[in-house]
């Protein structure tokens, strides 16, 4: 399996491109600004096909290229429901993203427990709310890697202050993902990789 990270738009989100281990079939994690582009490049150097695009959540930095992503890759596109009021109307987070952002259709809605497979892998959502009602991870449990979108980062986690958020629904998403083994990748949507056991802070999230 392949990941490329791809660091974009205004607010220098991370986005991904997931590709099988026959290079043949691909998924997109997220959309910022600018994705569209990146992806129709990629995927024409391998004759690669886009299979899905996913969003972790569905904040207007990580779904401004979503509709152009999907009509140019012909892929569907996901998320959880608890998030398609921000597809909606992008400004409800409490900010208008300072360009326009086109409206988005979802294809499908996945929820806590779905699969999805990617060649010989198989994608596992976790419903991790707390920057967003609908924030989800994906979690490839055999290769030992989790892209975390904002619920993550290397040292802290996503704001909790916007229109939607949860302070105790955040606390309980990262404890959940501190009981991850500690070699887990975790890919998230803004900043460098790094691990779950690289999280020492998790330890003590009674303190936040």
């Amino acid at each position: 399996m392949q990941v490329r990270r791809f660091v974009l738009g205004p607010l220098e989100n991370s986005a991904y491109l997931v590709i099988d281990e026959k290079g043949t079939q691909a998924i997109a994690i997220d959309a910022p600004l600018g994705m569209a582009e990146r992806v129709s490049r990629e995927l024409k150097k391998g004759g690669t096909r886009l299979s899905m695009a996913i969003l972790t959540h569905g904040h207007w930095d990580h779904t401004a290229d979503a509709a152009e992503l999907k009509s140019a890759a012909k892929a569907p596109l996901a998320l959880h429901e608890a998030d398609l009021a921000f597809l909606k109307d992008p400004a409800r987070i409490g900010f208008a993203p300072p360009f326009a952002v086109s409206s988005a259709e979802p294809d499908s809605f996945l929820k806590e427990g779905d699969t999805v497979t990617l060649g010989s892998s198989l994608l596992k959502v976790l419903h991790t709310p707390g920057h967003s009602p609908g924030s989800i991870c994906l979690y490839f449990e055999e290769e030992g890697r989790i892209f975390t979108g904002d619920t993550l980062f290397e040292g802290s986690c996503g704001r909790v202050d916007f229109w939607g958020s949860s302070e105790p629904d955040m606390l309980k998403s990262l404890a959940r993902l501190s009981g991850l083994p500690p070699s887990t990748v975790c890919h998230p949507g803004h900043g460098p990789d790094t691990t779950i056991g690289a999280q020492k802070w998790l330890a003590g999230l009674e303190r936040l």
